[in-house]
């Protein structure tokens, strides 16, 4: 009898390490697809290579680490990478494509070793399983090619309905390159069906609604993620993005206590091994084979809920506290022997000034505000209300969206790069503090060479993101310039890179510097017409008006099948007001740029792609050329 009880506790054990294990990995590998999807290559790389230090060195982590390396463009290493997984069953076939992908994208290609490669795919995906067709669709999703993984996912689906991660990889393919995007949610309708707790469907569910403008049900599907596991990181970034979307400005992120999750989660762990025969027994009657999440969210908001109540009690007494001592005290008296008891102040001196302690304590707290004294001493004489002190606080605590917002982010990862570019888009778009944001920006690309040091896809979107809504401040032109530098380097003989590094100059005015690298770009691209329509910029910028006009009216004959551009027709303006042409049919051409202009993006809700595409700087060219013809005051 006890050796049967012995054999069944192991082989409780053995089952409940198997399980922990598969949720560990399914946790990985939603963080690496996220990281892929996102771009943060580098965090892909560091997520994949610390699972294969904690839980061995699996196919599966190995795939994911050599996927980093071909996304940073470290080509020939991803190569030999990829052979450690070039003879596992699941992987063979994603491995083999990865692998041509490779070859393809190297400056030499061999010709015969794609060939092999292809040959030996068309062998494989003959006899390839349910899980080989997953992997090789899933890899064709992540590097740009949905269309391609249709196919591999419903040969999947047909093998094996039940696979959820299938569905929901087939919901990323209908989302971004079918033509009826509505359809995604049939395929994440059928995952939900099998398993409503995934994490990839989650955080796709999210994803669909946030692009159907629906924020109120993304952020529902990413608080369960965020309840599932407090710490983390993606979801509560995601949380991020979606409270900017929304113009909530005043939204904080909604967290858990991660410290009280992470007690719970290790006293139940550090449990006797009776109770997790108890608990994991119970799963096996209910066949769900998996923790009872739910149960730990209640537990969790419990301490949470007590924790919680425990500081506001402790922060109402601290206000009556306050209240008590400066009730009833003339205010300019008070002002002088006040001694302020928050973190941020020291014992007071009898000869301090606390005018001056204040408004330096806010300016470190609240930069934008720019405190004097004087203004401290303007708020306290207001005779009439004396709880102007507990009132300010509140309205301070108050300020701002995003410092709540990417702080609480930055508390769980403090080197997360998403959450100092959206504290740097407040500064920029809400605060207009230039000279903070420029500060900002050093830090920001000081962690950007640390964790991402080979992006220049990221490095170029913040370069663009930046310099259209900074109000050409030379300081943040400075970063901007030198980041689209750096991906012009990374990413050599690239025509958009050369272009952007183009638009950077002409932004800080430098004409010949552009034209340079403008004409650079044509020679990449002959088609570019992003490089085309710079070239004209300096030229009718150098006052060349005559060669500008032979080269918009070729520019145009080439777009007039397809509908000319905002820039095509601002260009046609600017160059009718040179040419002393009628104020109507300037201003006829500038309405018309802004109609197509705002028609560009009019899907898009607010983010970085949105302000991107808005470029407030091209609004502002435009403002300009209208008031030329404001009438003038007599």
């Amino acid at each position: 009898m006890r050796s049967i009880l012995q054999g069944k506790n192991q082989l409780l054990k053995e089952v409940l390490t198997e399980m922990m294990d598969e949720g560990k990995n399914k946790w990985i590998k939603a963080q690496c697809q996220y990281y892929c999807r996102e771009r943060y290559y580098r965090a892909m790389q560091l997520t994949a290579s610390e699972a294969m230090k904690k839980f061995g060195q699996g196919p599966a982590f190995r795939f994911w680490f050599s996927l980093s390396l071909a996304m940073e463009g470290k080509l020939q290493e991803a190569i030999r990478e990829f052979e450690n997984t070039l003879n596992d069953s699941d992987l063979q076939l994603a491995t083999i494509l990865a692998m041509m992908y490779c070859h393809q994208l190297c400056q030499s290609v061999d010709r015969q070793a794609v060939q092999q490669l292809d040959n030996r795919r068309r062998e494989e995906r003959k006899r390839a399983g349910d899980r080989a067709l997953y992997y090789a669709g899933m890899f064709l999703v992540l590097t740009g090619h949905p269309d391609k993984a249709r196919e591999y996912l419903d040969r999947t689906l047909k093998m094996n309905a039940d696979a959820v991660d299938a569905w929901v990889m087939r919901g990323w393919v209908e989302m971004y390159a079918g033509e009826n995007p509505t359809k995604a949610i049939d395929y994440l309708d059928q995952a939900e069906k099998r398993n409503n707790r995934d994490i990839s469907l989650l955080f796709c569910k999210a994803r669909y609604y946030e692009l159907h403008n629906d924020f109120t049900n993304a952020q529902s599907e990413l608080n369960q993620v965020v309840a599932m596991r407090p710490g983390f990181v993606p979801p509560l970034v995601e949380k991020m993005k979606v409270s900017m979307a929304m113009l909530d400005w005043d939204q904080s992120v909604d967290m858990m206590n991660s410290d009280a999750a992470m007690s719970r989660i290790k006293q139940m762990l550090d449990g006797s091994i009776a109770t997790v025969i108890a608990a994991f027994e119970t799963k096996f009657n209910s066949m769900q084979q998996r923790i009872d999440v739910l149960e730990g969210e209640v537990m969790d908001r419990d301490v949470e809920i007590r924790s919680l109540h425990e500081q506001l009690v402790r922060q109402g007494k601290a206000l009556e506290e306050q209240q008590e001592r400066t009730e009833g005290i003339d205010l300019n008296r008070r002002l002088s022997t006040l001694i302020l008891t928050c973190d941020d102040f020291i014992s007071k001196t009898t000869d301090e000034d606390v005018e001056q302690k204040i408004s330096q304590v806010l300016n470190q707290r609240f930069p934008w505000l720019n405190m004097t004294p004087k203004d401290i001493q303007s708020a306290h004489r207001l005779q009439a209300n004396n709880k102007v002190i507990p009132e300010r606080s509140l309205d301070l605590q108050r300020e701002p969206w995003w410092e709540l917002t990417s702080d609480r982010v930055l508390a769980t990862s403090p080197h997360c790069i998403e959450a100092l570019r959206f504290r740097l888009i407040g500064l920029l778009t809400r605060d207009g503090n230039y000279p903070e944001a420029s500060k900002r920006l050093e830090e920001f690309v000081r962690n950007v060479d640390r964790h991402e040091p080979h992006n220049p896809p990221f490095l170029l979107e913040c370069a663009r993101l930046f310099s259209r809504t900074c109000g050409r401040n030379d300081g943040v032109l400075d970063f901007t310039l030198a980041m689209a530098e750096k991906a012009a380097q990374l990413e050599p003989g690239r025509a958009e890179y050369l272009v952007e590094v183009a638009y950077q100059n002409l932004l800080k005015e430098k004409t010949r510097e552009a034209l340079k690298f403008y004409k650079a770009a044509t020679k990449q691209d002959e088609a570019s017409m992003e490089a085309l329509s710079g070239i004209i910029t300096c030229q009718l910028i150098d006052g060349d008006h005559q060669v500008a006009q032979q080269s918009l009216e070729f520019l145009k004959e080439t777009q007039k099948s397809l509908g000319y551009t905002a820039d095509i027709l601002y260009l046609s303006a600017l160059l009718a007001r040179k040419q002393n042409k009628s104020p109507e049919e300037v201003l006829g051409l500038l309405n018309e740029a802004i109609e197509t202009h705002f028609r560009s993006f009019r899907t898009l809700s607010l983010g970085v792609q949105y302000l991107i595409a808005l470029n407030p700087d091209f609004l502002l060219l435009v403002v300009k050329d209208c008031l030329h013809y404001a009438p003038t005051q007599g």
